[in-house]
Formats: C-alpha cells, structure tokens, sequence
C-alpha cells in the first residue's frame, strides 16, 4: 500500500455533501505511507518498530496488546509481523550459519551449600534442552545440543603415548618386585 512517487492530489473543489474531493483519501494514503512505508524503501525506523512486534509476539503478547501499545490498527501490526518474518527468513544462510557455531553463554548452576567433589547437582530433574543453565556438577546442560557445543573427531588431539618403563636404578640387582614379575609371569 504505497502512494506513488509522482503522483498529486489536486483539489477539486467541494464535493456534493460540503466536503473536500478526496481530501479524506489524500490524509489516509499519507497516513498509510507513513506507517507501511512509501514505494522508496522500508525505513529503518519501521522496521525496527516491526522487530520488536515479533520480538514481543514471539514473547508473548497478543497482536492486540501491540497495536494498542503502539497505537495503530490490529491489521498494521500484522503487515509488520508477516513482512518482519519475510525479512528474517530472507536473511542470507551464511551469516545464520556463522552466529549458530558462535559457543552460547551459560549460566553455571551451583549446588546449595558447599561445592565439594561429593556434592549433590543443585537441580532435580534433568535441565531443559534450550536452557542457558549449566550445572557445575554433572556438567550437564540445555545447550548439549548446539553445535559449538559438539566435539569434532576430525580436531581432537591425539592421545598422548604411554610412557616408557623406568629403567631400574642398579642394572645388576632386581627388586622384589621385579623378581616376583619375572618368575610368577606366565
């Protein structure tokens, strides 16, 4: 719904009830350009506006409570909740693919009491998948599933070698120890 760029509105003069042509359609195609945008471009400020309305739906509040907030109509904030979502989902892969490897930000979750290896996990039941909580622990988490989360294979290091057996201190005279090794080995 935009007003087009060359386009005037002229005054025609009275129309027959005393009123003005088109003066009512001049102030609601201005008022429409205002709030939906005109045929230039989107705003920033507009869609700001609109990304908070699917911020706040997506949280929980009705289109009803938005567009009183905000003082517009019920259908506006739905245009600007549908055109939000079609901008979301035409932002490129990439850089929804970079913010997904980015490590989330956990919330450690102590016992009560003191933090002792034998203490006891500070939750109940198993800890939400999506939660920001991370128990201290059993190092379990919501966020178990993220891929920053996941171990690679292909980056882990590589176990370290076993050491090699100590030399014994007098090459000629055998401990007990060793003495017992050699003769009970079978």
């Amino acid at each position: 719904m935009s007003l087009p760029r060359n386009v005037e509105i002229q005054d025609q003069g009275p129309a027959p009830g005393g009123r003005k042509a088109n003066t009512h359609r001049a102030e609601s195609r201005k008022r429409a350009a205002d709030l939906f945008g005109d045929s230039r471009g989107w705003s920033l400020e507009i869609a700001a506006r609109e990304y908070v309305w699917l911020w706040d739906e997506r949280h929980g509040q009705s289109v009803r409570e938005i567009a009183a907030r905000e003082g517009v109509t019920i259908s506006r904030v739905r245009f600007g909740l549908r055109r939000a979502r079609a901008q979301e989902k035409a932002a490129p892969l990439a850089a929804t693919r970079k913010d997904s490897r980015k490590a989330p930000r956990l919330v450690p979750l102590f016992p009560i009491g003191p933090f002792t290896p034998t203490s006891t996990c500070g939750h109940t039941r198993p800890i939400e998948a999506g939660s920001s909580f991370c128990c201290m622990v059993c190092h379990g988490s919501g966020m178990d599933s993220h891929p920053a989360v996941q171990r690679d294979p292909r980056q882990e290091p590589l176990p370290e070698p076993k050491a090699p057996e100590p030399e014994p201190i007098n090459p000629g005279v055998e401990t007990r120890r060793q003495k017992r090794k050699r003769i009970f080995q079978v």
